[in-house]
């Protein structure tokens, strides 16, 4: 994933004639203000946000503002002339070439007008404004369970997302606002582990249809005790499974952040029948100071949905005792659940706060050592995508390839490809070294769009900044567009099909 820009697929979406279908659901409600706004000034031509199916330019309602429910419309009448009229073109083209306009912009107004030509009514959100964990042993973890509230009609949420100065000391362990949500309530599940004593606040977003909703989190680190305490993750997530499967096994890492050994009495899962407890080298161990140990956990479902468990690790250790959360999905035999056949797995992301680089792997090994502290100061980002384990990809799936390069010295570079261009020529560059297949994915169309059941990896490229190229891969709207947005001396760029889109992501 990290290396110089080389061949990428088409990096523009061209648009010949009105497409007939609208995008998956976006923020209505702040499409319904950016309606109203400049730059847009959709309103001047069409109506107030009160009454915006009139038309004037056609002398009749609804005439040209009803195409904007397909947002790919809206893009073409600010990019061409349409049937000779150009008032788009020259009033919005400027600001959009500029990236004052963007894409997600236009997905936003669209979906504001779905709802106002079909009359569907709209949902309503409400989350609490904060969220306050108390103190908590450095090493030590506490869970909180925000529950928002939807009312009136279903609301189309997104992946929900941590930011602010300690949000590296916060992780979302479980999430059932995603997709679709009818009315009744949802749970973001939170975890606070503090990794150094003082106050630490972060935001929670939970982004939603029907307007975003930011969560304050607070807690305090307390200083460990001279005793021994472990130190553990507060939540692991395995890859969609098909019931009756078993998949492969995620690695917990114990690390004992005390000043005395800890022995760890057990380690037992509370659904043990479908989370079960492999290669086990902590049970009855004495973990010395500084020292850890590893055990492992697969997924069995045996039934289709969210499945989860609580791991409980008793020991003579400060706060003992602590619990990791395992979540995982089920789906059906034949593979269903999106992406279809083939067998899944997480690729994890990391981060080097030294490089300023991203790095991503779907390696049990690697992952184990990563979180393990071997490779430090690599640290979970807290994001992750489905792939599928290149032993049992799908027919139709691309073999992703990774190469990797010390011509960077002291920075190395990894780099991932299912592009066949992108591979011949990194086959015939001396500074590159293939290390062979790591996983599989699926392949986007030239316009960037992914199959039914996968949601698209955008793919960014850090422009060779601090004289080593990188690489990020992510599924999340609004971490690439953090990425892209960023002051030009460290914005990075787009990169694959359409908007940048490097592959898709079987759900």
């Amino acid at each position: 994933m990290l290396v110089p820009r080389i061949a990428t697929v088409s990096a523009c979406l061209a648009l010949s004639a009105f497409l007939s279908a609208p995008v998956a659901a976006q923020n209505a409600a702040r499409g319904k203000t950016l309606y109203n706004s400049f730059p847009y000034g959709c309103s001047d031509c069409h109506g107030g946000i009160s009454n915006p199916k009139n038309d004037p330019e056609r002398s009749k309602p609804s005439g040209g503002v009803k195409s904007g429910i397909v947002w790919q419309n809206i893009q073409l009448g600010i990019n061409s002339t349409i049937d000779g009229n150009n008032a788009m073109t020259s009033l919005l083209k400027p600001f959009y070439d500029s990236g004052a306009i963007i894409d997600t912009d236009l997905q936003d107004i669209s979906a504001y007008l779905q709802g106002v030509f079909s009359g569907t009514p709209s949902g309503t959100v409400s989350a609490p404004g904060s969220a306050a964990f108390g103190s908590v042993t450095v090493g030590g973890s506490a869970l909180q369970s925000v529950s928002v509230s939807v009312a009136t009609a279903a609301v189309s949420f997104t992946a929900a997302s941590l930011s602010g100065a300690n949000a590296s000391d916060f992780t979302i362990s479980t999430n059932t606002c995603t997709g679709s949500v009818s009315p009744g309530t949802c749970q973001v599940g939170v975890s606070f582990h503090p990794a150094a004593a003082g106050a630490k606040a972060a935001s929670l977003l939970i982004p939603n249809a029907a307007g975003n909703k930011t969560v304050a989190l607070s807690g305090t680190g307390t200083a460990a005790a001279a005793g021994g305490q472990l130190s553990a993750p507060p939540s692991v997530s395995l890859a969609d499974t098909a019931v009756g499967s078993q998949s492969g096994s995620s690695v917990v890492t114990l690390s004992n952040v005390g000043g005395s050994p800890v022995t760890i009495a057990s380690v037992a899962s509370s659904n043990a029948g479908e989370f079960l407890l492999v290669s086990n080298n902590c049970t009855g161990v004495t973990v010395p100071s500084g020292g850890s140990c590893f055990f492992g956990v697969v997924f069995k479902p045996s039934t289709t949905g969210a499945r989860t468990t609580s791991i409980s690790i008793a020991s003579n250790g400060v706060g003992s005792p602590q619990a990791v959360i395992a979540s995982g999905n089920g789906v059906p035999p034949s593979g269903g659940g999106g992406g279809g056949a083939g067998t899944k797995v997480v690729a994890v992301e990391y981060y080097h706060p030294v490089f300023d680089h991203y790095f991503v792997t779907a390696i049990p090994d690697e992952i184990a050592k990563l979180d393990g502290g071997f490779f430090a100061p690599w640290a979970r980002t807290g994001l992750s995508f489905n792939v599928y384990a290149s032993s049992g990809a799908p027919a139709g799936a691309s073999t992703v390839y990774r190469f990797f390069s010390t011509s960077f010295a002291p920075k190395s570079s990894h780099f991932y490809t299912a592009n066949p261009a992108e591979y011949a020529a990194l086959l015939t560059n001396p500074n590159w070294q293939l290390e062979g297949p790591v996983f599989s994915v699926v392949m986007p169309a030239a316009d960037g769009t992914c199959p039914a059941g996968t949601a698209p990896v955008y793919r960014m490229y850090n422009n060779g900044q601090g004289a080593a190229p990188n690489h990020r891969f992510t599924t999340d709207m609004a971490t690439r567009n953090a990425m892209l947005s960023r002051p030009p001396d460290k914005a990075w760029l787009a990169e694959g099909a359409g908007v940048g889109v490097g592959m898709c992501s079987p759900q």
